[in-house]
């Protein structure tokens, strides 16, 4: 049964451009309604979604909620007509089962943390920070120019790992029998 999962490829049209990003993780909310996180700056405020799953799964997403200001760029939308939806996510080479979180505040300086997205594909930082500030590179000002008054967990070792249409995709850490969602792109 083809279902929507972490790390599948998200396009949406706007204007006549065709806008790329990756999916990060299913989640739900208290009214046990699923969808799929990813960058809030990938999300129209409103609008609809392709899906393009690593199993060839192909649904429409809409627009539920973003978040894109100095604190938060997320975003999530919803398959709609409804669609199966599963705790996996995409790798770069198989699916595996996400089983726990790991918060900021439990993140450890020196633990690997891996990621994946649709233009840089899979590879593996290192944290250097539990709080780091990025500076002056956040919120929908001309992009990336509004000071951040949040920290986030920084990495080294990334090189590659940020190119044009990887946001919104996941970081996570490998476990025995699959992942720990860590964070979205």
């Amino acid at each position: 049964q083809q279902a929507v999962f972490g790390g599948g490829l998200l396009d949406y049209l706007r204007s006549g451009i065709t806008y790329i990003c990756t999916g990060g993780f299913v989640v739900g909310n208290t009214a046990s309604q699923y969808g799929t996180l990813t960058a809030g700056h990938c999300q129209p405020t409103s609008g609809v979604y392709s899906y393009f799953g690593q199993d060839g799964a192909s649904h429409s997403l809409t627009h539920v909620a973003r978040a894109y200001n100095s604190t938060s760029d997320i975003g999530w939308a919803r398959p709609v007509p409804a669609a199966s939806v599963g705790p996996w996510v995409w790798t770069g080479a198989a699916y595996a089962q996400v089983t726990g979180r790991r918060t900021q505040a439990a993140t450890t300086v020196g633990n690997v943390i891996c990621r994946y997205g649709r233009t840089g594909g899979y590879g593996c930082a290192t944290v250097f920070s539990k709080a780091y500030s990025p500076g002056s590179i956040c919120g929908p000002a001309v992009p990336g120019t509004a000071a951040c008054s949040a920290t986030f967990v920084g990495l080294n070792s990334s090189a590659g790992l940020c190119q044009d249409g990887d946001s919104g995709g996941p970081w996570f850490i490998a476990v025995a029998g699959g992942a720990v969602a860590a964070g979205v792109h």
